[in-house]
């Protein structure tokens, strides 16, 4: 018994969790909060709305997310432990909480029972042991329309990410070579119809004072064939000279890859348009 008791307090001792005289002193956000030694922590491998998000029913998720931790979290006992990796991208400690509920202190995980209530969404980039609860509670909220479920898919309009910043957009485009050789080439071929149309039309009108001007009959019909003829060629060069700037226009604006690098709370998504 005494070996038992003893293995059990070397195991509590290395893990990592903070002293609990840290308390938090203060709410920032839906999931960011401040301990009395300044320290700010986040609720590791969820994503959560933020109280500040244009979105009406986001906002009001995160603002049922707040509450949860002024009446459920912080009326209780409650131990902070750190998460791995242990930082996001703005230097904030990620953390797992387990509230200590009743007289034998039953330990609940705050970060499951958001995904449970579907305050947001589970995010894979965290390490976890007990992860297949973490999805299942995720899994329960959805077929139940919890929280954010409830209204699919508007969790993912802007506003949805808990960082106490706004998320940063950087799109970047990369050329494709080959297409845009293509549209070079087409572009060439667009000219060169183009600018034959023209000279021809200068031969036509020629052709047309030409047809006024006859006095033979015999001569005046092969003016007017020899105008039908290069006004039919002149039509054919101008359509091939549109259809080619056209194809032109079309490889240019596909011979962009955009890659929109979002970066979201805890982590960066990379999502692709051609």
């Amino acid at each position: 018994m005494k070996r038992t008791i003893l293995i059990a307090i070397i195991i509590l001792s290395i893990l990592p969790s903070y002293s609990q005289e840290l308390k938090i002193i203060r709410i920032i956000d839906s999931n960011l909060f401040e301990l009395d030694n300044s320290e700010r922590i986040r609720l590791a491998g969820i994503d959560i709305p933020r109280l500040n998000s244009q979105n009406e029913i986001l906002r009001g998720i995160a603002e049922e997310a707040k509450k949860y931790i002024e009446k459920e979290v912080l009326r209780t006992r409650y131990v902070i432990r750190k998460a791995f990796p242990e930082h996001d991208s703005l230097g904030n400690t990620l953390v797992f909480i387990d509230m200590l509920v009743g007289i034998s202190s039953k330990s609940v995980e705050v970060n499951k029972r958001f995904l449970e209530k579907g305050f947001g969404k589970l995010l894979n980039n965290f390490s976890i042991q007990n992860i297949d609860e973490y999805k299942e509670a995720e899994r329960d909220a959805k077929n139940n329309n919890r929280g954010i479920w409830k209204y699919y898919p508007v969790y993912q309009s802007p506003g949805f990410s808990n960082n106490d910043q706004k998320e940063t957009f950087v799109a970047t485009k990369i050329q494709v070579r080959p297409l845009i050789a293509l549209s070079v080439v087409s572009f060439a071929l667009s000219y060169d119809y183009l600018k034959d149309a023209s000279l021809l039309q200068d031969g036509i009108d020629d052709l047309q004072k030409s047809i006024i001007v006859e006095k033979s009959l015999d001569q005046k019909k092969l003016y007017v064939s020899l105008k039908e003829e290069a006004e039919a060629i002149q039509t054919r060069k101008r359509v091939l000279g549109i259809g080619f700037i056209i194809v032109g226009v079309i490889n240019t604006v596909f011979s962009f890859e955009e890659i929109k690098v979002e970066t979201i709370s805890d982590g960066v998504q990379f999502s692709y348009r051609f």
